[in-house]
């Protein structure tokens, strides 16, 4: 029992330096602003752990401990605003959350192993890193090959592991249900600021919950969690950035750097994925006069760009060998509409197609950042999917996709809870 309660409190700690620091930098006290700083609490401690770990994964609970220590004596010596007092949302939003975390960890009392095939490439990268100690970059000791793919959730098992004794194995499923609830509780902030209405954040979050199945639910059965721990981070950029939170232009880039390394270090495909959409986001700002936000992306970019660039540099130098690996060859079979109403969940789609309506008659608020977004996504998918895939077939002879097509669908999933909040939101005030 002891180890299991480690891993809980390391799960429960990993986010508290960065957490309590930007809460302590806030003169805002809602729930809202709580759930914003714990994004960023995560962000801060995956590039922590990523930097540390590249000479030993013992660095970072020493930098934890002083980092905890410093953002506490900040909390203490700060102004104590008090909080402002709870909205009825927000008690049913962490009511619902908790049915939620209960009906998905009974399984985990049954089930000692991951399902998805995933958990186990997963597990074979964060056993080699337990086994040297510190971040590796190569299949060593099975294959005397590169390893190019994102460690940072690797890492996060492997201290985990080193700290609790447990294999990673032994709390993979539980990584997923608790980024998956953290994820709800996201989009409920998100929503709350994209939307100007707590009753909207509620329901997008319920909507997330209960009723997607792609994107949500259906990460535990391919065991997607480097996927949803980049999008988890992902919505907690675009809560920062849809939040209205007014801060010196550097600052803003050095957090908006913060969070979009760590969704890097974390998962490729969500890189590319929140880094397209926020410059597609950018460019219809401009196009639509909006150039506050425009400037703030791109700085943002900018800042991510050149911060990360000792971390992007070696994958960029890798790119001329690109050719002898198997990057075009994520196919699967296209799916019918059909399909796709199931493998997203047919209320889910209904609401979601119902609140796109609203949307687009103007019948209910949505920020214009959180709409080009979706609409990046979905471009994306339908651009690998369809577009690239004619084209090589036509060009090339052969089929092509650098991307697994779906997964565009499966990060949009969070974002198009949104349209489900308003759509519900609408059917309450009838």
């Amino acid at each position: 029992m002891l180890p299991q309660l480690a891993v809980v409190g390391a799960l429960a700690g990993f986010a508290a330096p960065g957490c309590v620091w930007a809460w302590a930098s806030s003169r805002e006290r809602t729930f809202e602003r709580f759930v914003s700083c714990l994004g960023f609490g995560h962000a801060v401690s995956f590039v922590a752990l990523f930097t540390t770990a590249q000479l030993s994964l013992w660095i970072f609970p020493w930098l934890w401990l002083l980092a905890l220590l410093a953002a506490l004596a900040r909390l203490l010596r700060g102004v104590r605003d008090e909080a402002q007092p709870a909205a009825p949302e927000t008690y049913l939003v962490l009511a619902t959350s908790a049915l939620y975390l209960a009906l998905r960890c009974w399984p985990l009392w049954t089930r000692s192993l991951p399902i998805g095939w995933d958990a186990y490439f997963n597990m074979t990268i964060a056993e080699s890193i337990v086994a040297r100690g510190r971040a590796v970059h190569d299949w060593l000791p099975y294959e005397a090959m590169p390893l190019n793919y994102p460690i940072g959730t690797h890492l996060w098992l492997a201290l985990l592991s080193r700290l609790s004794g447990l294999r990673p194995h032994g709390f993979f499923d539980a990584l997923i249900v608790e980024l998956t609830w953290l994820s709800g509780l996201q989009i409920y902030a998100l929503a709350t600021h994209a939307c100007r209405d707590r009753a909207v954040g509620l329901y997008a979050a319920l909507s997330f919950w209960f009723l997607a199945n792609l994107g949500s639910l259906q990460y535990m059965l391919w065991s997607g969690l480097p996927n949803l721990t980049g999008m988890y981070l992902f919505l907690g950029l675009l809560t920062y950035l849809s939040s209205g939170t007014t801060q010196p232009p550097l600052r803003a880039a050095a957090v908006f750097a913060c969070y979009f390394l760590a969704i890097s270090i974390v998962h490729h495909h969500v890189m590319v994925t929140a880094g397209l959409c926020l410059a597609f986001a950018a460019a219809m700002a401009q196009w639509r006069g909006d150039r506050p936000l425009a400037r703030r992306l791109a700085l943002g970019l900018g800042a991510a760009a050149l911060g990360g660039a000792p971390y992007f540099g070696p994958y960029l130098l890798r790119a001329a060998s690109l050719g002898q690996t198997k990057i075009g060859s994520y196919l699967e079979p296209f799916p019918s509409a059909w399909q796709l109403f199931h493998e997203l969940g047919p209320g889910f789609v209904l609401a979601c197609a119902a609140g796109a309506y609203l949307s687009v008659r103007r019948r209910a608020h949505l920020d214009r950042l959180i709409a080009d977004s979706v609409i990046g996504m979905l471009g994306l998918y339908l651009a690998i999917a369809v577009v690239l895939r004619a084209a090589a077939q036509l060009v090339l002879g052969r089929e092509l996709a650098p991307f697994t097509p779906s997964r565009f669908l499966t990060d949009a999933v969070a974002l198009l809870a949104l349209y489900a909040g308003l759509f519900f939101r609408r059917l309450q005030a009838e």
